[in-house]
C-alpha cells in the first residue's frame, strides 16, 4: 500500500479532473491529489471528484506526476468507479423498524 500526496486543493486553482481512456489498456487521469493504494488488481486515487477505484488485471502506474496532478495507468482495465463519500449505513434496528 502506498500513499503519496500533492498540494492539490479543490477550488484553489487546481487542475480539472479528467479521465482519458485509450482502448481498455491505458488510462490518463488529471486532478489527482494522491495515490491511496495500488496493486495489480486495484488502484485507489484521491481526485477532485472523490476516490476513484480502477479495477482490472496486471495494473500498473506508468507515469505519476503529483506536482501536475496527473497519473497514467496501464493494464487490462475492467471497472472505473467512484466511492460514495460518507455513506451512512443504517443500523439493523433502524432498518427493521422504519
Amino acid at each position: 500500500m502506498i500513499e503519496q500526496r500533492s498540494g492539490l486543493k479543490p477550488g484553489l486553482g487546481a487542475s480539472k479532473h479528467t479521465l482519458t481512456m485509450i482502448g481498455r489498456h491505458t488510462l490518463k487521469v488529471t486532478g489527482v491529489g494522491s495515490v491511496k493504494s495500488f496493486d495489480e488488481k486495484e488502484i485507489h486515487l484521491e481526485t477532485l471528484e472523490g476516490t476513484l477505484v480502477i479495477s482490472g488485471e496486471e495494473l500498473g502506474v506508468k507515469n505519476l506526476n503529483l506536482e501536475q496532478s496527473q497519473v497514467e495507468i496501464e493494464g487490462a482495465i475492467r471497472v472505473l468507479s467512484y466511492m460514495a463519500a460518507h455513506v451512512r449505513r443504517k443500523k439493523i434496528m433502524e432498518r427493521l423498524f422504519k
